[in-house]
């Protein structure tokens, strides 16, 4: 049997006992107007339990800091030059920071530690803008808002009709679904939804832009919250009647799946590039979809942006928190679609993505400085999965934390589809990203290329720490995958345990392993091609990737193992790398790879804390424990002043040229040369 499959079939005999329970079976409509009441309970269980593969020693708790900033909400997220608002949050500080719209300041009027008041200057670029609230000491507000710079006359202004949605009946309308049935077809439209929480399935079968005023505070202040959990809250008449709406799920016209929060519906020219559709600045939560949790995003939706949410307790069939179009599905028209500023917290995919799916057709999508925490899923990627062809896409800054999957990809998956039948997953480049602390009952812990085929896969200025898997490759994991560049990553301190079932029980390479190519796959290559993923390897680091076994008591660590080649003869080549120890390379004579072994010199390093046991008959249990004040994520993986890191990488290898930044941003090279490694000392 595959192991991967094999993997996914005693995951699901998992699902069915106690780590994720629904309570229930969702076989009633889930639409606005037609939720049958069922007295069965609809929320998933996540618990932790005695259960075969890895787990955490207590759920991630996915909070900011307690003192951190945190932007609540805003009185008003539109406005012109010369206009004043209000933003209302905490842990502000009492000295002024900035607040910016794009990078350009705003006017501060006053600054208090949980409300600051604004005023727009003269002359101010037009526009949808980024908001972001900096504190006097540097901190950044994990939440940001697109705030409207209205202004001018077509063509060339930006001058929406604005319709807003107040539960009190102090708006236009006191549901989202009216507002949105309401906006004129083709127009451009701002819906603006105040605080409440509005228990609304919805459906965004138009092309216009949903406006919160943001996703409101920890401890209940109110913000622009979308619970789709309450369906018997529904009206008793569907406020849009079903047979009205464009479908856009599939080219055959089968209607959308059910059950998420928010469902994304269009034909091929309903969501417009000119007018881009946007879901910001809300609280979605309570979803339970068939496919995506909190949004499910259907075909023909060119352009759709979601932004500066936060997505939590979501429960999806193969997108906890957000699927793109439908697994093994066509999805035609889901071009240019982007992902950003959100925190996406604790959602679980039963099966695929725990966190975001992104599935055939969604070529060119961008997913960037997202907080992905806390998520899990039953099979692939627990923040991330890539599974399809969708070339161009880019995932880059996120903070990807303490996700799990119960197969492989504990941070991000990236895969063609269904084995030895797709065409690839097409380019993907996978930059400046923290992927710490995620856990794979299988192989790759952090990061897992599953048969992306021969698109490029592009790997560069990332960290990639403190990552666990029970089979091999806990930092990254390769198969059938012939157009890989790693380049000036930071991959340390990842843990294979080679206690997975079907395992050989030998210890792995805990920080990059590749394994043998498929016969199917190897047959489409040339005949001197060879037999495993062979990746353009320069300027990492590679530190203290701990191989561990099971003794027959407990885990034993073996060897600070950082590469292995799988199932195939034959080495990796890095070069202009820093090892922990003495990699044997073919290619080059000893010494002409310009590769170093030893210590990085970090500023600070952080190293896993892991204990196992046994359950029934020979199952093992590998318990990853979080570190105090999880909050704050463990370790500081820059360059000391006197690491041997800095200056001794290479501009360019194989005509590869190394990125121009590093992951902080940080133009490269700041000294003589370029450093090894994600930062730039």
């Amino acid at each position: 049997m595959d192991r991967e499959l094999g993997h996914k079939m005693r995951r699901e005999a998992r699902l069915a006992s106690t780590l994720i329970l629904l309570l229930g079976v969702l076989v009633f409509a889930a639409w606005p107007g037609e939720a049958a009441h069922a007295d069965v309970a609809l929320r998933p269980i996540i618990a932790q339990g005695e259960l075969p593969g890895v787990q955490f020693s207590q759920p991630p708790a996915c909070d900011v800091c307690e003192g951190a900033p945190q932007l609540w909400t805003v009185s008003q997220p539109y406005g012109r030059a010369g206009d004043a608002f209000t933003l209302f949050g905490s842990g502000l500080g009492d000295a002024p920071g900035r607040v910016t719209l794009d990078g350009r300041d705003l006017t501060i009027d006053t600054w208090s530690d949980t409300t600051i008041d604004v005023s727009i200057p003269p002359e101010f670029p037009i526009g949808p803008r980024q908001l972001e609230l900096i504190t006097a000491d540097g901190q950044v507000a994990p939440t940001g808002l697109t705030f409207h710079v209205l202004g001018g006359r077509s063509p060339g202004g930006y001058e929406p009709t604005v319709l807003t949605v107040r539960q009190d009946g102090g708006g236009d309308y006191a549901t989202i679904q009216e507002a949105i049935n309401a906006a004129q077809d083709g127009a451009d439209t701002l819906v603006v939804v105040y605080p409440g929480t509005y228990t609304e399935n919805v459906i965004l079968h138009k092309g216009l832009k949903l406006q919160g005023v943001g996703p409101g505070g920890p401890a209940g202040e109110a913000g622009a919250v979308l619970d789709g959990g309450a369906l018997a809250d529904q009206a008793p008449e569907p406020p849009t009647p079903l047979d009205s709406l464009p479908v856009g799920s599939t080219p055959e016209g089968a209607p959308p799946p059910m059950g998420a929060t928010l469902t994304v519906v269009g034909e091929p020219h309903t969501h417009r590039l000119r007018f881009r559709s946007q879901i910001d600045g809300f609280y979605l939560t309570g979803g339970r979809g068939d496919e995506g949790g909190a949004i499910q995003i259907g075909a023909f939706s060119r352009g759709l942006i979601v932004s500066n949410n936060v997505i939590q307790s979501n429960i999806g069939g193969v997108g906890g928190a957000v699927a793109i179009g439908r697994a093994y599905q066509p999805n035609p028209g889901n071009q240019y679609i982007s992902i950003h500023h959100n925190r996406i917290l604790n959602n679980s995919g039963t099966r695929l993505a725990g966190a975001i799916g992104v599935f055939n057709g969604a070529a060119r999508y961008d997913i960037h400085h997202n907080i992905l925490c806390g998520n899990d899923s039953g099979e692939f990627g627990g923040g991330i999965s890539h599974y399809g062809h969708s070339p161009g896409g880019r995932i880059h800054h996120n903070t990807i934390v303490y996700n799990s999957a119960a197969v492989a990809g504990g941070g991000i998956l990236i895969g063609g589809g269904p084995r030895f039948t797709s065409r690839g997953s097409g380019r993907v480049d996978v930059t400046h990203n923290l992927i710490l602390g995620n856990l794979a009952d299988g192989d790759g812990g952090g990061v897992r290329l599953l048969q992306p085929a021969t698109s490029r896969i592009h790997i560069a200025n990332n960290v990639i720490v403190n990552n666990v898997a029970t089979n091999m490759g806990g930092g990254i994991s390769l198969r059938d995958a012939s157009n890989v560049v790693i380049v000036n990553n930071t991959i340390a301190w990842n843990v294979s345990t080679s206690t997975a079932e079907g395992s050989d029980g030998r210890p792995h390479a805990a920080g990059l392993v590749a394994e043998a190519h498929s016969a199917p796959f190897q047959a489409q290559l040339q005949p001197d091609a060879p037999a495993y993923p062979d990746p353009v390897l320069f300027n990492n680091i590679f530190s203290n990737n701990i191989a561990y076994r099971w003794s027959g008591q407990f885990l034993e660590p073996v060897a600070q193992r950082d590469l292995e080649v799988f199932g195939a003869d034959g080495v990796l080549h890095p070069h202009y790398c820093l090892l922990t120890v003495p990699y044997p390379t073919m290619a080059t004579p000893p010494g002409q790879d310009n590769n170093r072994t030893g210590v990085p010199g970090f500023v600070d390093e952080y190293e896993p804390e892991l204990s196992a046991t046994t359950a029934t008959g020979e199952a093992i249990i590998v318990t990853v424990e979080l570190p105090a004040g999880v909050c704050r994520l463990p370790g500081d993986y820059r360059l000391q002043p006197t690491s041997q890191a800095i200056d001794a990488g290479a501009a360019f290898f194989q005509r590869i040229r190394a990125p121009s930044t590093d992951k902080d941003n940080r133009p490269r090279p700041q000294g003589a040369g370029y450093d090894i490694g994600a930062y730039e000392h």
